[in-house]
């Protein structure tokens, strides 16, 4: 259908399944949606308009509700949609297999609404636009170029695009070098079976994964848990090179047995990240990565059931990086300096410098294996691992009733006794202020701020204050703003000596420094 959408909109118009008058507005709706230019999006978005009085956007979304539809209802509906898809049929709006897959879906009372066929057409449509066999085989020589697949499955996939055997972008998937596929319906519903052989089964991608000792234990997470559900994590112990390895990662058995999703049956945006940890002590330049793909599977859409692991190469992943590739991965720290002998070390330094003086011998014991049991991507994730050193907040606040009284009782927190606010109030109001004052007592002194409310983001002049009240009173060291990859900051209290010898020894990412992908 290599048409325009204006010979498409006209072709339509003219089987008067859209009204003329209407076109211009489609037309504009179609040129602001780049990339949706099926014949079936645009019969979706006149149906739509027509439905709604307005075009579809992602802030309102339609609940469809067919809880109180009978079987007779359901039967006529069907009747009339399977006769709307024949005429769209004759009409060589649509493809024969589009035709037969519809029909499926609507067997399957799939639909109530010309609507929910019109869009799951235009999302097939859009699919098999995006592996069009020119586009596939080019991507094939990429992989090939990159070492990712063999000569010969390169041979294979050129074969199965040729005679028309390539279905779906997942046919990949099965000739990647270094990879595993898992489809997680194939594996036990017992974390105590299924949990081991999904590890085994990553670590057979490399030889240096191979491991011994695996453990598990499955513990509540209290940071995310409230009287209405319980949050748990998984903690998992293996031995690889005669040292001990731990990863923490979420995983809900209630929610996939219960909600038939596999959702919680194991978390594949984290679970792998140990082995990651093994390749950094090897020095390797290798990196486990997830794979798969944002679009929709057909068929089987029950959620996180299939997800990849593969080993990649910094100049292999970087192939995976633009919006059209068919396997998305996800990002890797390639950096090889934060191994388990320098993160040892560096914790060594954080409490020679003092930074744990606050601490019990229990509590530093715990948060040095919250280090080993976290994905740690530079020095400042394993100092935040100790209670009320770092101090981490977002920039949009989430506590809109007092958020200055709230981040300056945690700035005295982490100094330890230095500064020790008291009668701590704010007037903040995010709907009727466009100031907010707040006030407090301090070292025989009585302090008022103003703050402009910018909504909910914070005054970046709140970061001047506490800095002035610092050098105000002499106190004995500074607030300093932390490196974050995102709008949170992260806000730590110290001494002038102990800020020289960080900063000189880059035991920390401080604000205004940076942190690449390979560092």
């Amino acid at each position: 259908m290599g048409q325009s959408n204006a010979d498409k909109l006209n072709k339509l118009v003219e089987l008067n399944y859209i009204k003329k008058a209407g076109t211009k507005d489609l037309f504009e709706k179609l040129e602001y949606d780049a990339g949706h230019n099926s014949y079936s999006y645009i019969l979706f978005l006149n149906e739509y308009k027509k439905e709604f009085n307005h075009f579809p956007s992602p802030w309102n979304n339609v609940f469809w509700d067919n809880s109180k539809i009978t079987p007779q209802e359901q039967t006529e509906y069907n009747n009339k949609l399977v006769e709307y898809l024949e005429k769209l049929f004759s009409n060589e709006l649509i493809s024969e297999n589009q035709y037969r897959n519809q029909i499926v879906q609507i067997n399957n009372k799939r639909y109530f609404h010309k609507i929910q066929l019109l869009e799951d057409l235009a999302s097939q449509q859009n699919y098999e636009e995006w592996i069009n066999p020119e586009k596939v085989l080019q991507y094939a020589e990429q992989l090939l170029k990159n070492g990712l697949i063999a000569d010969t499955s390169y041979q294979s996939i050129r074969s199965e695009i040729e005679t028309g055997r390539f279905k779906d972008h997942s046919d990949l998937y099965k000739y990647l070098k270094n990879a595993k596929y898992f489809d997680l319906a194939q594996y036990s519903d017992n974390p105590e079976i299924y949990l081991e052989q999904i590890h085994k089964a990553v670590a057979s991608i490399l030889p240096e994964l191979e491991f011994s000792d695996f453990n598990y234990e499955i513990v509540t997470d209290s940071n995310w848990s409230d009287e209405d559900y319980v949050s748990r994590n998984v903690i998992v112990t293996i031995k690889a090179n005669g040292k001990i390895y731990k990863q923490k990662s979420f995983i809900a058995l209630d929610n996939f047995i219960e909600k038939g999703t596999y959702l919680g049956k194991i978390d594949d945006q984290e679970f792998y990240k140990i082995f990651n940890k093994i390749l950094a002590d090897n020095q390797s330049p290798l990196r486990l990565h997830r794979f798969g793909s944002g679009w929709p599977a057909y068929g089987d859409n029950i959620p996180n059931r299939y997800f990849g692991i593969i080993a990649l190469l910094k100049s292999q992943a970087d192939m995976f990086r633009y919006a059209n590739s068919y396997i998305a991965v996800s990002y890797e720290n390639f950096k090889n300096r934060l191994t388990t002998s320098t993160t040892d070390k560096a914790i060594q330094e954080f409490e020679n410098l003092g930074l744990f003086a606050h601490l019990s011998e229990e509590q530093i014991s715990q948060a040095k294996e919250k280090v080993k049991e976290q994905d740690n991507q530079n020095r400042n994730d394993v100092l935040a691992a100790f209670p009320e050193v770092i101090y981490y907040f977002d920039t949009e606040l989430t506590n809109i009733d007092n958020p200055y009284e709230e981040l300056i009782r945690e700035y005295g927190i982490i100094t330890h006794g230095d500064f020790r606010p008291e009668d701590i109030s704010d007037d903040f109001n995010i709907e009727k202020g466009e100031i907010a004052t707040l006030t407090f007592k301090f070292n025989n002194k009585n302090y008022s701020k103003q703050f402009k409310i910018k909504g909910d983001w914070i005054d970046s002049d709140f970061f001047k204050f506490t800095k002035s009240i610092s050098a105000e009173n002499n106190l004995k060291g500074q607030f300093y703003e932390l490196y974050t990859d995102g709008q949170g900051i992260g806000i730590i209290y110290l001494t002038p000596k102990q800020y020289e010898y960080i900063r000189a020894n880059k035991l920390l990412i401080f604000g205004d420094e940076w942190q690449t992908e390979e560092e």
